[in-house]
């Protein structure tokens, strides 16, 4: 066949402002607000092949508290809403509408050398197909603790330890068909579940001097990880993977380092070294 091209079009418009108050228990309130369209189309030749459009729309609101004790943070909300159509001869997804609603908070509370931190999101995610044929509605609740000890200046030591869940989206749950940008033959499972993690972080930060960064390594533990999984089947010429879950394991580690080279009144020079490892194995 020809080969593919994309022609792609994307345009965003967003706006964000902030509201300082004095006195009362709200300290500021932050908003932000996104529209976006997206459009590609694959091109075979000079044919039309499939024409991808989604229209999403974005807002959070942040409330900033005076403090509470020794608690200083934030409460919000946050909600999306994409809506996606695909046409074409390789249409892998059906046009569907995906809404998302979510409530969060984070608090910390300093205490000498130490800095407590605890955050939680719940989240509402509901999927519908426009020809009516499946809707689904998932809910998910996320939370983290953690623990910044500032040992010796400017250095700090930071622990970590978060549960997450997260829903299938629209692709893994009713994917069926030839997707030319991945070279497969992709179905969804829409029995999928949660994907649920456990997860603790380790780290050690400079945060002041000639040279900072940071240098981390992390365990996490997935119960229903989602992902590709090649079946050794073909269709249209291609492989079939199919989405699936799997108990899984991931271990690697993070460095970055920032050698600040120059830094005056109207220009600053930095040299930014990063890299990071990861392993991971589906769990018996």
């Amino acid at each position: 066949e020809a080969p593919v091209r994309i022609d792609l079009r994307q345009r965003r418009i967003d706006a964000q402002g902030e509201a300082r108050i004095d006195g009362g228990f709200v300290q500021t309130l932050r908003f932000k607000a996104g529209r976006a369209e997206y459009r590609h189309q694959e091109l075979e030749g000079d044919e039309i092949g499939t024409t991808f459009e989604n229209r999403g729309y974005d807002a959070r609101l942040e409330l900033l508290h005076q403090p509470l004790g020794p608690f200083e943070g934030a409460w919000g909300l946050q909600g999306t809403r994409s809506d996606f159509t695909a046409v074409g001869e390789e249409a892998f997804l059906p046009a569907s509408v995906t809404n998302d609603r979510a409530l969060f908070v984070f608090e910390e509370a300093k205490q000498g050398a130490l800095t407590w931190q605890a955050g939680a999101r719940y989240e509402d995610q509901e999927i519908e197909l426009k020809d009516g044929s499946a809707r689904r509605r998932d809910r998910s609740i996320s939370a983290s603790a953690g623990l910044v000890w500032a040992w010796a200046e400017p250095y700090t030591l930071a622990l970590s330890v978060t549960r997450t869940e997260r829903a299938p989206n629209a692709q893994e749950l009713f994917a069926d068909g030839p997707h030319i940008g991945t070279g497969a033959f992709e179905i969804g499972d829409a029995t999928l579940g949660t994907e649920t993690s456990t997860g603790v972080e380790l780290g050690v930060r400079r945060r002041s001097g000639g040279v900072t960064g940071s240098a981390s390594v992390y365990v996490n533990s997935f119960s229903g990880y989602i992902f590709e999984r090649p079946s050794g089947e073909e269709e249209d010429g291609l492989p079939v993977y199919r989405y699936g879950q799997s108990d899984a394991d991931f271990w690697g580690a993070e460095l970055e380092a920032i050698v600040h080279l120059h830094e005056g009144s109207q220009h600053r020079l930095d040299l930014r070294v990063a890299g990071d490892f990861t392993r991971a194995e589906e769990s018996s």
